[in-house]
């Protein structure tokens, strides 16, 4: 009970735990994992945490089912875990409770170290096992043969917990934005409760299941999988790239997200708030991906795959396919003394298509319906809950004569309309389209957040509109005659998700304070609007085009006319080039706008 075992005083018996004679090559295989990020992470707040304890059971735990997880289809033997130093008793008490419980799951044995075997800075375990020689290439550090065709296949057993890798990134993010781990997550949970960032990252790794054990050990005998990848450290790009290794000049994959599950909300939550790409996101994080296998094309197809994995009550879904590269001939070029050598940019490894961050639908209670009864609404932190999964939007304002109301009565009467409006933040106090909003739209939360009670104008103004974002679950930000300027940190917080309106068919009157007097002025027969991103800068309406409508510029037409007239385009068009951005059919793609698939919309094109 104290820990005060010797090295050398006992020895582990095989045969207390085995049959030796049901391996045909029986070998020992171990692996070892670090979680000091992890430890690091909870310590941010070490003071505000009202159960330090359920840490150290929690690190525990973690270190004695990841670790053991990464052996796959091997008998897990007997786990070694190392901490730091715990000055608390109960503190130690409950970190070995945490290995004990894993330990009774996993039906092997903790040996305790003395306390000169154990690092000063480390939370980190040892995991031994056994298996048959032909398991030992699944998951060592040898490259397995790919070929063309080969494919991946996800398996999700533990959706909230976080890589290695990723603790480090979602440290970073906390002290970026002042983020405690008692402050309470801002989308819905599983149960419909509130719940804070402390309790959400305490949720604990899963088992592998013996069922799913079973299958995938089938599998590997008859050379179906060819690897198998536990995601416990690094990201999912870099895993691929990781198994790829000397086929990387070779092969490529796409990781299409078109039939996945809903990504994790730990993640979405990630992805709007950090900044990061898609690229990086799965770079940096596993993104609820626990398993990747890689699976033998001439061996079985994908759909049997999925229907053995499904028969284990395991959420597994298809990844992508391994393909050729096949680079274009260049010419050689001519290369002066003085001129050094450059190396060719090498092409991305991992291609993402269709990927989408966006937050579950609201869980509804078993038996809570029926075919006569509403949809059950969740308790949010929100005014109004939302029971549906449509892009959440928020709309800044500056003035009046906005598309606002507009934009609220396509949302609210088109059936298959992909964004509703959540929130309007507005400038300036006493706006008549606040005033209709709140009458005609009393769901819509409507708030003031005016400049000259921040000192700077622009950050702190930001600053500001950027935590009402968070607070609602905002997924895109609509700009609708909005005269702050926006500082960098925003846009780039918020790139890919800024769309705002230009009353020209840009790029013309590009830099123009009055792009409606100059077409005038200069004689324009035609003119429109644009729907268009945000990109780096937003002073010269730089971004991405989204969509254009045009309309001819008529003899004699006074500027407030053409206004007025413009001012009807724009209610026509921004509504349905937002819902190609919510929908997924358009997606933000640096300097440029991508289409995801080939629609054909209401949209009339420019004949600028």
């Amino acid at each position: 009970d104290d820990h005060n075992v010797h090295e050398g005083e006992t020895y582990f018996d095989l045969s207390s735990k085995i049959d030796l004679k049901t391996y045909k090559q029986p070998v020992l295989v171990s692996s070892t994992i670090n979680l000091n990020p992890l430890a690091a992470l909870f310590n941010l707040n070490d003071s505000d945490m009202s159960d330090c304890q359920t840490v150290f059971e929690y690190l525990g735990h973690e270190l004695t089912v990841r670790c053991a997880n990464d052996l796959v289809g091997a008998r897990t033997l007997y786990i070694q875990c190392y901490s730091s130093p715990i000055s608390s008793r109960r503190s130690i008490q409950r970190f070995y409770q945490g290995i004990e419980q894993a330990c009774q799951q996993l039906d092997c044995t903790l040996l305790k170290t003395t306390s000169s075997a154990i690092s000063s800075s480390s939370f980190s375990s040892l995991c031994t096992g056994l298996c048959d020689r032909e398991f030992t290439t699944l998951n060592n550090t040898s490259h397995p043969t790919i070929n063309e065709g080969d494919f991946l296949v996800a398996i999700r057993s533990s959706s909230g917990t976080v890589n290695t890798q990723g603790y480090v990134q979602l440290k970073e993010l906390f002290q970026k934005k002042n983020i405690h781990l008692n402050d309470t997550v801002p989308f819905r949970t599983a149960d419909g409760e509130e719940e804070s960032f402390f309790s959400l990252l305490l949720q604990k790794s899963s088992v592998l299941a013996s069922s799913l054990a079973k299958t995938i050990g089938e599998l590997i005998r008859n050379r179906t999988i060819k690897a198998v990848r536990y995601l416990k450290d690094i990201g999912l790009a870099r895993m691929i790239e990781s198994l790829l290794g000397p086929f990387r000049s070779t092969l490529n994959i796409d990781l299409n997200g078109q039939q996945w599950p809903v990504m994790p909300p730990l993640f979405t939550w990630i992805y709007q708030h950090s900044g990061f790409s898609q690229d990086e996101m799965f770079e940096y994080f596993n993104c609820g991906v626990d398993y990747i296998l890689l699976v033998d094309h001439t061996k079985i197809t994908v759909e049997d795959l999925l229907r053995h994995l499904t028969e284990t009550h395991t959420s597994s879904f298809y990844l992508g396919t391994f393909v050729s590269i096949n680079p274009t001939p260049t010419r050689k070029p001519i290369r002066t003394p003085q001129q050094p050598i450059v190396a060719p940019p090498q092409p991305r490894t991992v291609q993402l298509k269709n990927i989408s961050f966006k937050y579950p639908k609201p869980y509804q209670t078993a038996g809570a319906l029926t075919n006569n009864s509403a949809p059950v609404v969740i308790k949010d932190r929100m005014k109004q809950p939302i029971a549906n999964d449509k892009t959440r939007c928020a709309v800044l304002i500056s003035n009046n004569d906005t598309s606002l109301l507009s934009l609220l009565a396509y949302s609210t009467s088109t059936l298959e309309c992909a964004f509703e409006i959540v929130l309007v933040l507005s400038t300036v106090a006493g706006l008549s389209d606040i005033a209709r909003v709140n009458e005609l739209h009393p769901s819509v939360v409507t708030k003031v957040i005016q400049p000259k009670k921040y000192a700077a104008r622009h950050y702190d103004l930001d600053q500001k509109v950027d935590d009402e974002l968070q607070l609602h679950g905002c997924e895109l930000v609509i700009l609708d005659r909005y005269t702050c300027r926006l500082s960098h940190s925003f846009i780039m917080a918020w790139r890919g998700r800024l769309l705002s309106i230009y009353p020209s068919l840009l790029p013309s009157f590009r830099h123009s304070s009055s792009p409606i007097r100059d077409a005038l002025q200069t004689g324009v027969r035609i003119t429109g609007v644009t729907v268009h991103f945000i990109g780096e800068s937003d002073t010269d309406n730089d971004g991405p085009i989204i969509a254009q409508e045009s309309l001819s510029v008529t003899p004699f037409e006074t500027e407030m006319q053409l206004e007025n007239r413009l001012r009807t385009l724009e209610q026509q068009l921004y509504p349905k080039a937002i819902d190609l951005v919510a929908s997924g059919k358009i997606v933000y793609q640096g300097k440029r706008r991508m289409s995801k698939i080939n629609s054909t919309t209401s949209i009339t094109p420019s004949s600028y």
